[in-house]
């Protein structure tokens, strides 16, 4: 596997985005191994920092407007070893593999929009751009101690390190779905390109990739030759922390519906499998231009 660790980056400045439409995900009960901490809305209204021109426009037309980020981290650290044997007599080959891979991705979304028509549906699109950082070191190694039918020993060590790190932008879509009991579930992934969909070109990496065999007994000529060492460039497996989100994790929380204030706000953390042995934490700040109004049935 080759994935992507990268540091904090600075907010992008907000994107206007044509509307695209968005699935409802109906809200459900966390799901096992998650943890989720979400803070208690505050009575503030004016926490944006974003786009002043659209909140303005929203206010004027009687339409509330909401700004904020949602940030992906996806974290892989894993470790696989391996031993294989195969023949028999003095052919027998005995191989063992040693795979790392220790990656960090981080896409952070900054999104706005108004308030539907029809408040009632309790589905908010999110749009914005999404700015993404990442770094990969993959390491594969096998080592095998062998013989061929010239009774030359040799060992054979097959190799390849994929490492490096990148920056890269596009634009993203989601939504924010409301029930009237406060509780909401949130969706956001990169989409491409507002009207084409066309997404970055994906980052390559340097990949370096060596064959070297050693002799421990026979001739030389009897025996195999190690290969010149070559590096070519490949994408990185892992490109953007927010495809990392299972199938079967929401990321939710709920507001008190009695006063849900103008602030959603908090995180959660997955263990996914894909990568394997890889950590998912996803941090978000909404802020609605007033009180959050929730539907009504």
């Amino acid at each position: 596997m080759r994935v992507g660790a990268g540091s904090g980056r600075a907010l992008r400045g907000m994107s206007a985005i044509g509307a695209m439409a968005l699935t409802v995900v109906a809200v459900g009960c966390s799901s096992p191994g998650v943890e989720v901490v979400t803070t208690a809305p505050a009575a503030q209204t004016d926490d944006s920092g974003g786009n002043a021109e659209a909140t303005q426009a929203a206010a004027g037309a009687g339409q509330g407007s909401w700004q904020g980020t949602i940030t992906f981290r996806a974290v892989e650290d894993s470790v696989k070893d391996d031993t294989e044997t195969s023949g028999a007599g003095v052919y027998q080959q005995t191989t063992t593999s040693h795979d790392t891979t220790q990656s960090d991705v981080t896409d952070e979304f900054t999104v706005a929009n108004q308030d539907p028509t029809e408040q009632d549906l309790g589905e908010i699109q999110l749009l914005g751009a999404v700015a993404s950082h990442g770094t990969t070191d993959a390491r594969s190694v096998s080592d095998a101690d062998q013989y061929n039918s010239l009774n030359c020993h040799y060992t054979v060590e097959v190799g390849s390190e994929l490492q490096g790190s990148w920056t890269e932008d596009s634009y993203g879509s989601g939504s924010i779905t409301f029930q009237k009991d406060g509780s909401y579930v949130i969706t956001m992934g990169e989409t491409g390109k507002p009207g084409t969909g066309e997404s970055p070109q994906s980052p390559l990496l340097p990949d370096h990739r060596w064959h070297t065999d050693t002799i421990i007994s026979g001739a030389a000529g009897d025996c195999p030759q190690s290969e010149p060492d070559q590096t070519t460039s490949d994408p990185t497996n892992l490109e953007w922390a927010s495809s990392v989100l299972g199938p079967y994790d929401q990321i939710q929380g709920k507001l008190d519906p009695g006063s849900p204030g103008s602030i959603v706000d908090g995180s959660a953390t997955f263990k996914e499998t894909q990568p394997p042995d890889t950590t998912l934490t996803v941090t978000w700040h909404l802020v609605h231009t007033g009180p959050i109004p929730l539907p009504t049935y």
